[in-house]
């Protein structure tokens, strides 16, 4: 009997596991295609289960991820991620009200939910609540410093309303995370807006130099310096065109 339950565990792992690789290298469509053969043989794995609805809600059918999620959380109730995962596919229906209740509830059971907050922040946003969507979404920096996502949805909502708070909240999560090529480049096109072409030159420089493919910092870097060092220009844009030409 002990070897039989080794066996069916050893053949649960594999299957789980032959699935898990088909998403890792982009065969979405024969994981949905697989849909019944999952149902059948591997009933009640809440893991396939997310792997189903993740891939339905990364194919546009949200209706078919809730389903999924839910059947996930009837497993395993207290799973913050399956939780948020519902939560974003009820956003996309812009179901607002029944996705808030359910960020709150991934939250409630994992209070570093970081994803959760970015998530709530962005739908108080939606309904116009600024200064609460400003507060998730700096809870949710405040758990993950790093949380690129998050930062970016707050910059976008600080250069549109406070202009010294973009500028101070952008220096600080720069200080912390230099390596954002992401954050740099938005940041220059903020500084760009403001006429501080000098510091705006620094973070696209910035940019580039974390990600020496990033083909936008170098299109508004050559603008800026078309207009007092064209040889410059000229340099950065045959490297914009080189990289671009190397997509």
């Amino acid at each position: 009997m002990l070897k039989d339950n080794i066996s069916d565990k050893n053949k649960l792992s594999r299957g789980i596991n032959y699935f898990i690789n088909l998403y890792n290298v982009g065969k979405k469509d024969e994981i949905l295609s697989s849909e019944n053969y999952i149902l059948q043989n591997y009933s009640d794995n809440s893991i396939l289960y997310n792997l189903i609805g993740i891939v339905a809600f990364e194919t546009g059918n949200n209706k078919k991820a809730i389903e999924y999620f839910k059947k996930v959380l009837n497993l395993d109730p207290f799973n913050p991620h399956a939780h948020n995962n519902l939560g974003v596919a009820l956003w996309n229906l812009k179901e607002f009200k029944k996705a808030k209740s359910v960020f709150r509830k991934a939250i409630a059971i994992n209070p570093q939910s970081f994803e959760a907050f970015h998530n709530l922040g962005n739908i108080f946003f939606e309904e116009g609540k600024v200064l609460i969507a400003i507060d998730k979404l700096k809870k949710s920096l405040e758990i993950n410093p790093k949380y690129e996502r998050a930062a970016i949805k707050l910059f976008e909502i600080l250069t549109a309303f406070n202009s010294k708070v973009a500028y101070s909240e952008f220096k600080n999560f720069l200080r912390k995370n230099p390596n954002s090529f992401m954050v740099s480049h938005m940041f220059a096109q903020f500084l760009e807006s403001q006429d501080n072409l000098v510091e705006a030159i620094n973070y696209y420089e910035n940019s580039i130099k974390c990600n020496h493919n990033y083909y936008p910092s170098y299109n508004n870097l050559g603008i800026i310096f078309s207009k007092t060092n064209v040889e410059k220009a000229y340099d950065i844009f045959k490297k914009r065109i080189k990289k671009y030409q190397s997509f």
